[in-house]
């Protein structure tokens, strides 16, 4: 019965009512995860600024070890490495070459750090969405399960939740991640 009034929905062009109602569905599972979420999107945003600093520095760096009188161009860096004590040529290469690759190894760090705390908020999701379809299952009447076999409710359940994991909710967030 719903399979024309969908056809007809998908063929008209108010596909916008359509991506609400995804959209809904779609927060209506990550419901109760907005810590978790808010988080990660902090973690992104840091990792956001760790790249733009460690890409940033590259060309100052470049720029120095090419010509050590661009140094003077950079009276900020010049005064901060001058406290140091570094003020060789030599050295200031060498420092800066440090704190670059520094940079990048926290920045390394951080991004797999990022990505291990998507991998483990997806599995956490959706263990606790298996369980509340099983609860949901459970809650059924008996009459239900006499016309369903039980094996393909539980592997529906196991299947649909991999699925949503994959294919929805890991690809979703590092896609915010990258943006």
């Amino acid at each position: 019965r719903g399979a024309p009034k969908l056809r007809r929905h998908l063929t008209t062009p108010q596909t916008g009512a359509m991506q609400a109602g995804f959209l809904a569905k779609y927060f209506y599972i990550l419901r109760g995860h907005g810590a978790r979420l808010a988080a990660m999107v902090a973690l992104f945003l840091l990792m956001s600024v760790l790249d733009l600093l460690s890409v940033g520095l590259i060309g100052p760096f470049v720029g120095i070890i090419v010509d050590p009188e661009n140094l003077g161009r950079l009276p900020v860096l010049r005064k901060a490495l001058s406290s140091l004590g570094v003020i060789a040529a030599r050295d200031v290469v060498i420092v800066l070459g440090c704190v670059l690759m520094g940079l990048f190894v926290v920045k390394a760090g951080i991004a797999y750090g990022t990505q291990r705390k998507i991998f483990r908020f997806s599995f956490f999701f959706r263990a606790q969405l298996v369980r509340r379809l099983m609860d949901a299952y459970l809650r059924m009447p008996y009459q239900f399960f006499l016309d369903r076999n039980t094996s393909t409710v539980v592997q529906s359940v196991l299947d649909h939740t991999k699925i949503t994991v994959d294919d929805l909710v890991i690809p979703s967030l590092r896609l915010v991640s990258d943006i």
